[in-house]
This record gives structure tokens, sequence and C-alpha cells, in this order.
């Protein structure tokens, strides 16, 4: 185990990070085995609507807005995301 990285963390496959979030725990080893490139291109996937990369962003940004303002990742988003867009 690394410095810095909580026991649970690690076992989970962990790179460092220090908040386990239910996400990790449910993912287990496929988190910590997952490059954060292949996370964003699913996540990049999943969010195109038509294919529509400026609506992928949008979706991804406003997701991220509501996981922050829930307490659920410590990272702030870079824009806050109007409710309607």
């Amino acid at each position: 185990m690394s410095a810095g990285v909580s026991a649970p963390t690690a076992a989970l496959g962990g790179r460092g990070s220090k908040l386990v979030g239910d996400h990790v725990r449910a993912l287990g080893a496929f988190y910590g085995d997952t490059p954060k490139a292949v996370f964003a291109a699913i996540a990049f996937s999943l969010a195109s609507v038509n294919g529509d990369p400026e609506e992928a962003q949008r979706v991804m940004l406003r997701e991220w807005t509501a996981l922050y303002d829930n307490g659920i990742v410590p990272q702030k988003p870079p824009q806050r995301v109007e409710a309607d867009l």
C-alpha cells in the first residue's frame, strides 16, 4: 500500500483517492484496474445524444455539478450549469 492511500481504498484497487464512495465500492477491483481515459470514454458514450459532442459535454457537466452539489465528489466543476441546459 502506498503512502496516503487508505487500506479500504488500496483494497479496492484505488490509486490514491482519499474519498471512497458508493461507486468505488460497487465497482470493486474494476475501479482500480480501469484507466481514467476509459471511464471518460464510457461516460462520454453514455452521455452522447445522437452523437452530439456538445450535448454530451453539457450532460456530463450537469451530472458533475449534481455530484458536487450533493457532496458526492469534492472536485468543483469548472463552470456552473443552469438547470435549463
